[in-house]
């Protein structure tokens, strides 16, 4: 099929040229989602597959920023090709060396040690860079930004709480342990792990690789660690822990209530309740939020 009948078309502001590839040797051309400020085609050229991302708003790019900067810093990240506006990536499905990973992977002790192994990296990375004050990351927001007494005493009424006491009552305390965990190290964070972002090895020593960095921010190690273990299942959880290693008490009490009212707020902008958001729900009405949050605050006294 000739590129000019492709019923899908790259925007003109897409310059495939500044990726090494022509125009006229692509053969087919798909859409595989719009999203965020990306648009993300899956394109054959000159017999080759790759997995395209058009940047409308490059000056917003989390992506580009993660590439140059992990690259720079040595963490493992797929083979591509950046531009001014655009980032060329491997298809997996037809590469020989990368495959998409699957969710099975999530319970092998060997996807929890890779796992780890690539967070370790990159943890280390973001402090490296967050110390040298590297440009570009100021604009990296972090998920506690969104938990402030406003925001948490809007959750009653967003999402139907029938503790509304407690609620209140976490307004009145979660600002000072967000400052608190400011106060604490500080270094990159993936924020969204799962499994559909992960890369795998296809044979030899298994090595993972995680991808797609649209939600690249700051804040603490252990937030990052607890998100990713919350997709890991029984070896699979166990190696992660035994291959990353400790992570600070101080952070996963400080953490605890703040992800879980963050968790809710992002639950509240969903035009029908997710069904993970249940089980945060109970949290709150049967007691268990209330025993995090006075946990932490406990926390803070001993600092």
């Amino acid at each position: 099929m000739e590129s000019h009948d492709q019923q899908t078309r790259l925007p003109h502001s897409c310059d495939i040229r500044r990726l090494g590839l022509s125009p006229d040797e692509i053969t087919s051309i798909e859409t595989i989602c719009q999203r965020h400020i990306n648009t993300i085609y899956r394109i054959c050229c000159n017999g080759q597959w790759y997995v395209l991302k058009c940047i409308a708003r490059p000056e917003m790019s989390t992506e580009l920023l993660a590439y140059r900067l992990l690259l720079q810093e040595r963490v493992p990240v797929l083979p591509h090709r950046a531009g001014e506006n655009a980032l060329l990536l491997e298809d997996l499905a037809h590469s020989e060396v990368w495959r998409m990973a699957e969710e099975a992977d999530m319970a092998r002790e060997e996807t929890g040690r890779a796992i780890a192994e690539w967070y370790r990296r990159f943890h280390d990375a973001g402090r490296r860079l967050l110390a040298r004050q590297t440009p570009g990351l100021d604009s990296l927001q972090r998920e506690t930004d969104r938990v402030t007494a406003t925001s948490v005493r809007s959750l009653p009424t967003r999402l139907a709480l029938r503790n509304v006491r407690v609620v209140d009552w976490a307004a009145e305390q979660v600002e000072q342990i967000v400052r608190a965990i400011h106060r604490l190290p500080q270094t990159l964070n993936y924020n969204d792990f799962h499994w559909s972002n992960l890369a795998m090895r296809r044979s030899g020593r298994q090595e993972g690789i995680v991808f797609d960095y649209h939600l690249l921010g700051v804040g603490m190690a252990y937030s990052d660690c607890r998100n990713v273990v919350s997709s890991l299942l029984g070896r699979a959880r166990d190696a992660f822990h035994e291959t990353y290693g400790e992570t600070s008490e101080l952070e996963r009490l400080l953490d605890a209530p703040v992800a879980i009212l963050h968790a809710l707020l992002q639950a509240a902008e969903s035009t029908r309740l997710p069904r993970w958001a249940g089980p945060l729900i109970d949290m709150i009405d049967n007691g268990t939020f209330e025993r995090e949050l006075r946990a932490a605050l406990d926390a803070i006294g001993r600092e």
